[in-house]
């Protein structure tokens, strides 16, 4: 019994002291189409549509990007670029024209702010915003703080029940 008593009380406390990170996402879309010199309409390979993709991608997660997004945050809004580069997730939709933008933090607003920036500053001819973000209602939750905690109360326990048995 004392064991169980400890997995649940590490357990509830790994869900306590789990920190809320908000996750904000927003979309870009790659266009299947290309103009070409002579004023026709091309529809472009998968080839060239991947490598539209990467072009994104590599974009928006580029250094300039993200100096220019820290430049245009709000006064209120104080993050380093280390801090946007370590949290900005940008990756192409397998199996669609899609490029995902995400970006984590413990507001969220701030998130969706960066989010919004990075998809606002890259859309071009191409490529353009799908879905923008919107403040996250609800946060991310992680199981390995409430499995983790499950796990040191379970070592706690049979160290308990260990050293009262000696």
């Amino acid at each position: 019994m004392l064991v169980l008593t400890c997995v649940l009380l590490g357990a509830v406390a790994g869900w306590i002291f789990d920190p809320r990170m908000y996750r904000a996402i927003g979309f870009l879309m790659v266009d299947p189409t290309q103009i070409t010199p002579a004023a026709d309409v091309q529809l472009l390979n998968a080839d060239q549509l991947q490598a539209r993709q990467a072009a994104a991608v590599a974009g928006i997660a580029g250094t300039a990007n993200v100096q220019t997004i820290r430049s245009q945050l709000p006064s209120s809004m104080t993050l380093t670029a280390a801090e946007i580069s370590g949290n900005l997730r940008v990756q192409p939709v397998p199996q669609s024209r899609l490029v995902a933008v995400s970006f984590d933090h413990d507001n969220p607003r701030t998130a969706a702010a960066v989010v919004n920036l990075a998809i606002g500053r890259y859309a071009s001819p191409g490529v353009n915003v799908a879905a923008i973000a919107t403040p996250p209602a609800q946060p991310q939750r992680s199981r390995l703080y409430l499995l983790g905690g499950a796990s040191i109360g379970l070592l706690l326990g049979l160290f308990i029940v260990a050293f009262r048995s000696k």
